[in-house]
């Protein structure tokens, strides 16, 4: 038995895996040491659900609606937080999400090591995309898990139909969780609907109608809850605007270059030019340069590219002028289409054309770089890297009086959550704690 073991953890696969499980820790790390280490509580995680599931049970907090919204993996990782020690609640949140972005790494990770060219594209794909600008928002935070979900189910899509078949299990309880973690995923419902017809695969058409299933669920939801927050602004140049805007410029030149060309120059004409030069070159290498079986690929992930970018912006609060706000507060919105980005020049990569993959591998070594570059240079980051401390907090609370902790993000006034009486290690009460919401409205 112990044979076999060692024979497993030595062979070439399992040091594979080790290799990139060791590459996502460190990445983690780097991109957010002080969440790594201390943890947080991200806006509604702390401000919303945590309190709403202390007086929940656990089948109460599975059918749990915020806004018209059913966040299925936040929920049950609020109602774990509240029921743990003080100490470790920012914990249980955080590293749930961990977990999740452990799954998604993963997922690129082998994806992107099956059709790369070289060990040294997939690295640059996977540093460019771990550091781009979109990602912070939906980082480490189990509030915005279903921006993460999102992306995992389109990895889904993009594998082989012999290997989904062979873990068709597996793939239709993620596909489903993921589809019952908020809105995001359930967008991509046509992909799968389209791969079953077109590839005449039950297998994916059977994910396809998981994921219509959510859809009617979270569309219950919507119905079923009065909230008129959202714009549903359908300007289609705005809407144009803003997936150029916050799903390639921003990842390519920077957040303060991307602000600086649609504040002076105007985006009216340009994203129309912008958007032109990258059919052409997506249109162009598709049909003669890249290999058969990346074919299709292309085009599932730029068709949810765009539909899936451009439903997050007609739905997300401030509507189309939600990019006004990115990175600071709006950049989940781009996030699964920045993500396509990165995925498509790595695909137009493997192009047998010498133009098209040189332009390609030199806008992800730009990506990559430009993404490490803001995360060791640039102010910005410093909202989700930094944050009050909820140990310190804690700590100093009263045994004999409630307590108020303040969360993450930092804001005036501040979003916080109310602890009762109590030390750091005393478990918290199930009718408690009250709360106060801050002025951190988040919403999907």
């Amino acid at each position: 038995m112990f044979d076999s073991i060692y024979v497993a953890f030595t062979s070439q696969s399992s040091r594979r895996w080790m290799l990139m499980t060791a590459l996502f820790i460190i990445l983690s790390f780097t991109k957010m040491p002080e969440v790594m280490l201390h943890g947080r509580l991200w806006a509604e995680e702390g401000s919303v659900f945590m309190p709403d599931m202390a007086s929940k049970s656990f089948l109460q907090a599975l059918t749990y609606n915020y806004r018209g919204s059913v966040q299925l993996i936040n929920a049950i990782a609020c109602w774990f937080a509240i029921r743990s020690y003080v100490d470790l609640m920012p914990y249980v949140t955080t590293y749930a999400a961990f977990i999740v972005s452990g799954v998604l790494f993963m997922q690129l990770a082998y994806w992107a090591m099956g059709v790369a060219n070289a060990p040294g594209f997939a690295l640059f794909f996977l540093a460019g995309w771990f550091f781009l600008p979109e990602s912070y928002e939906v980082w480490l935070t189990s509030t915005n898990i279903q921006w993460l979900c999102s992306l995992s189910v389109l990895m889904v899509l993009l594998l082989n139909e012999d290997i989904v078949r062979r873990r068709f299990g597996i793939a239709c309880a993620w596909t489903l969780l993921c589809g019952l973690t908020g809105v995001p995923s359930c967008m991509l419902a046509p992909g799968f609907i389209a791969k079953g017809i077109l590839s005449r695969s039950v297998v994916f058409a059977s994910l396809g109608g998981l994921l219509a299933l959510s859809t009617c669920v979270q569309l219950l939801a919507i119905l079923t809850t009065e909230f008129s927050n959202r714009s549903y602004d359908l300007h289609s140049l705005a809407i144009v605007q803003s997936i150029i805007a916050g799903t390639i410029f921003q990842p390519i030149v920077g957040v303060k270059a991307t602000s600086l060309v649609t504040t002076w120059v105007g985006m009216h004409y340009f994203s129309i030019l912008i958007c032109l030069l990258f059919s052409t070159l997506i249109l162009f290498a598709w049909r003669q340069h890249v290999e058969s079986r990346l074919r299709s690929q292309i085009f599932y992930v730029v068709g949810l590219w765009v539909l899936v970018t451009a439903l997050n912006v007609v739905g997300s609060i401030p509507g189309a002028s939600v990019l006004e706000t990115a990175p600071l507060v709006g950049s989940r919105y781009f996030f699964f289409g920045a993500s396509c980005l990165v995925i498509s020049l790595l695909l137009l990569s493997t192009s047998n054309h010498v133009a098209i993959r040189a332009f390609s591998t030199l806008l992800l070594v730009i990506i990559a770089a430009n993404g490490v570059g803001q995360r060791l240079l640039s102010s910005w980051p410093q909202r989700f890297l930094t944050g009050p401390s909820w140990a310190e907090q804690v700590h100093q609370c009263s045994s004999v009086r409630a307590c108020v902790v303040e969360i993450w993000p930092a804001t005036i006034p501040p979003s916080e959550i109310r602890l009762p009486p109590g030390n750091g290690t005393s478990q918290i009460s199930l009718t408690l704690p009250d709360t106060f919401i801050g002025n951190v409205d988040r919403g999907r």
